[in-house]
């Protein structure tokens, strides 16, 4: 993207008299009828109170300094560089004029686009804690028991983890769509969900059953993400 940078100048006698100014200034404060030159600068922005008060503590500096200045949905920085004759004395100011809405805004984009980010791969790595802790839990059991067959549920824990992968490279590249709905089964998702996540102690109830028409990898997600904040969050009475 090619950005374009205009700077604005205008200059001030000690008083705060305009002595001299280029017509982008004028434009960018709505001021084309009424230029600035031998104007003070607080009566020539009489009609922009937070524009005034903000440059008239630029002024009050004697050091250069800067702000950014909003006025309406406008964000203006402007660097005050005090002037001095060769005895020291401030003569007068540069002011150079930037308008920065466009930055800031790309700015503010960026910063939400980098949250969504943030979110997105909470999300990835919840789903992913799911399958590699079962996985992890059945290597201990067959090195405690010598039982091999709890590596063929560590090799179910791994496929689960590179679906939810694929999925996730699928929602990357921007197809968010469903291509293809089956029939699936309600009981058959909920027991093959319950297989891939750390129940400990948990038991799942299955008191009734129905089919319908849905994406089986996105409904095990569902159900497996389900199961887990009920493991995670549930509370005994007692």
């Amino acid at each position: 993207e090619r950005v374009h940078r205009e700077l604005r100048e205008e200059g001030l006698d000690p008083d705060g008299y305009v002595i001299d100014s280029n017509p982008a200034t004028e434009r960018l404060f709505g001021l084309d009828e009424s230029p600035l030159g031998d104007h003070v600068v607080r009566d020539v922005l009489a009609g922009l109170p937070t524009v005034q008060n903000e440059f008239a503590a630029l002024l009050e500096a004697v050091e250069p300094s800067s702000r950014t200045i909003t006025y309406g949905s406008r964000h203006v920085r402007v660097e005050a560089t005090p002037l001095a004759d060769d005895k020291g004395a401030t003569i007068g100011r540069l002011l150079l004029v930037e308008d920065v809405t466009d930055r800031l805004r790309r700015k503010r984009d960026l910063e939400q686009q980098i949250e969504k980010l943030d979110q997105f791969a909470e999300l990835v790595s919840h789903d992913l804690r799911n399958p590699l802790n079962v996985g992890r839990l059945y290597v201990q059991q067959s090195r405690a028991t010598g039982d091999l067959d709890h590596l063929e549920n560590v090799r179910q824990a791994h496929q689960r983890m590179e679906s939810i992968i694929d999925d996730v490279l699928t929602l990357a590249r921007g197809s968010q769509t469903v291509d293809e709905l089956v029939v699936v089964d309600l009981a058959d998702m909920a027991r093959g969900a319950w297989a891939h996540v750390d129940t400990g102690e948990a038991t799942l109830v299955i008191d009734r059953n129905g089919q319908f028409r849905a994406d089986p990898d996105r409904v095990r997600r569902l159900f497996e993400n389900l199961f887990r904040n009920a493991i995670e969050h549930a509370t005994t009475d007692e």
